[in-house]
């Protein structure tokens, strides 16, 4: 990751001025992102991917770079946050789906408006994002990035404006609003008073058990349990057939069977502990990465060969040496990288 070129600082500047953003913004290149993205609200970073500003001509650069300044004119980065959060609060109502899905058109749409009305050239710019679409393989969606929604439609939709669009589309989503809260509130008022705490505690509990079942069978479990024990375990359709089925399940791993505690279990849950301690990331519990994986599932290493990044070695690597594992064989080793250099690391294409 680096800083753009102060050609290119400058001139960001300048566009930044035509669209009254007071606030200074960061121009920076790096080989993270494959598509112009925003970041941040407070400290604006608009991160370009490596090579674009050498590999386009400058005018559609330019437009580019409107599309995202026209992001951040907009404040979308905190509004987007927003929508993801509402996004999370109403993930099983499809009309939620929908409507969000129509804010981003229209919102890269917007930005789509104000690039063009600066520049004046919709088809320099349906060009550039064209360009930009055969230079990435895919997309990592951090925020609000030039390439979102339907590339071709937004590009027909420039080359070849309709008149107007009407009043519809505005007008369908708070109809379905209205009708969906409607829906809701009727529904409550619905059930009588009497039944209403007793109802909601009940399903509440079973949402709870649910929950818990669900949470055992994909988090505690997930690289011990094999496919059979998987299988059955979803036919179960009660608490106490599931239950019975978990207890069976350890009882079967248990070194000495009938005995308490069972040591198996104790040690399992206590790699998940380590695991979330030591390898977790931000955005990622330990034991879902790799290294978190392979601890869960073989327990400590017997050696760690670690290497940081340097001159002759473009990554931090960390080679796990296993002297014994039961049904695998003697002297294994895994090898895990770092391309990030922020302690993400991966299992490398080649393990021995």
């Amino acid at each position: 990751m680096c800083v753009a070129p102060d050609f290119w600082q400058k001139k960001l500047s300048a566009l930044s001025a035509r669209l009254r953003i007071s606030r200074p913004v960061l121009l920076v290149e790096s080989c993270l992102t494959e598509v112009p993205v925003v970041l941040g609200h407070f400290r604006l970073l608009i991160l370009l991917p490596l090579g674009l500003l050498t590999g386009l001509p400058a005018g559609q650069i330019e437009a580019l770079l409107l599309h995202e300044l026209a992001h951040i004119r907009r404040h979308d980065y905190l509004v987007n946050i927003l929508q993801r959060l509402a996004e999370a609060f109403f993930f099983y109502h499809p009309a939620a789906w929908w409507i969000s899905k129509v804010i981003r058109t229209e919102r890269e749409q917007c930005c789509d408006d104000i690039v063009v009305s600066l520049t004046g050239n919709a088809h320099e710019y349906s060009v550039a994002l064209a360009a930009l679409e055969e230079k990435r393989l895919s997309i990592r969606e951090v925020a609000v990035a030039a390439t979102g929604g339907s590339l071709m439609k937004r590009i027909h939709r420039m080359l070849q404006p309709t008149s107007t669009r009407g009043l519809w589309a505005p007008l369908l989503a708070i109809a379905v609003v209205v009708a969906v809260c409607a829906g809701t509130a009727t529904a409550w008022r619905s059930q009588p008073r009497d039944q209403q705490p007793s109802d909601k505690a009940k399903s509440q509990a079973d949402q709870s058990k649910a929950t818990s079942y669900d949470k055992w069978l994909n988090d505690d479990v997930v690289y011990i349990a094999d496919d059979a024990e998987r299988a059955a375990f979803i036919q179960l359709t009660t608490a106490e057939e599931r239950d019975h089925f978990i207890e069976q399940f350890w009882e079967r791993r248990n070194p000495v069977p009938g005995t308490t505690p069972n040591k198996f279990k104790e040690e399992h849950y206590r790699r998940i502990a380590f695991a979330n301690q030591r390898f977790g990331t931000a955005s990622t519990p330990g034991w879902k990465t790799d290294r978190g994986h392979i601890y869960v599932v073989y327990g400590a290493p017997d050696e760690i060969d670690a290497h940081a990044k340097s001159a002759d070695k473009p990554f931090a690597t960390q080679v796990w040496t296993y002297r014994h594992v039961e049904g695998i064989g003697n002297d294994g080793s895994v090898t895990f990288i770092d391309k990030t250099g922020r302690g993400d690391f991966h299992l490398a294409p080649g393990i021995r």
